[in-house]
């Protein structure tokens, strides 16, 4: 059995309970250095780089009747690594029995950090310069005219054109920067799309968070209706 396991924003707290009896019971580990380390595990490295021969190796460890885990950090359906593994066993004609445990995403720990600027409807959209540009902005541009509040991942790829786009849509809107969310060392900043200094400090942990046209702040906290009958 191979298990792709979501770890969740960082918080080892914030680890599902089926994903720590996974990790605790799992023969062999494969996680980043970073996740291991955060969640508390053994684990071999696994990376978005080698993740084919990570898929391979677990599928061979597994059919010799090992249970193997890989952790994607986050949740592994989002921007995670069931896709990656799931691609490689199929294109490498590998047959094995593959089980994802979903984890708390990074746009949802970010949320939670600001109140609850994301209830309802949302977009995310990831800004990996490893995308195609064109696609990353005709995804933002629909965002913005539905109205969603929109969660951008990788914020470092296609920052420029995204940020043109947006401050074009959507004029000197809401939004906040949420570095690290869960983790010792993070950090949260409301601010605008016309902030000269909104991109001050972006790593990969970062999560830009576009607020929905109907957010209010109040005491540092950002809230947003979630729409319907209450």
């Amino acid at each position: 059995m191979i298990y792709v396991v979501g770890g969740g924003p960082g918080d080892p707290g914030l680890l599902t309970l089926k994903g720590r009896r996974v990790l605790d019971e799992a023969d062999v580990v494969f996680a980043s250095p970073v996740v291991a380390e955060l969640l508390g595990v053994e684990a071999e490295p696994s990376t978005r780089r080698n993740h084919g021969e990570v898929a391979r190796r677990a599928a061979e460890l597994s059919g010799d009747g090992n249970t193997v885990a890989i952790v994607s950090s986050g949740d592994p359906g989002t921007y995670g690594k069931v896709d990656l593994v799931l691609r490689e066993l199929a294109e490498a004609g590998l047959d094995a029995d593959v089980n994802v445990v979903p984890g708390v995403s990074a746009h949802q720990a970010a949320s939670a950090a600001l109140g609850t600027p994301l209830p309802g409807d949302l977009c995310t959209v990831s800004l990996s310069g490893s995308r195609d540009r064109m696609t990353v902005e005709r995804r933002l541009r629909h965002g913005c005219r539905g109205g969603f509040g929109l969660a951008l991942y990788n914020p470092r790829g296609h920052w420029e054109e995204a940020l043109e786009l947006l401050r074009t849509e959507l004029g000197d809107h809401g939004a906040a920067v949420v570095r690290a969310a869960t983790r010792r060392d993070a950090s949260t900043r409301l601010t605008t799309l016309r902030d000269p200094a909104l991109d001050d400090g972006f790593d990969t942990t970062t999560i830009v968070v576009v607020l929905p046209p109907d957010a209010e702040t109040a005491d540092g906290r950002v809230f947003a209706p979630r729409g319907g009958e209450v």
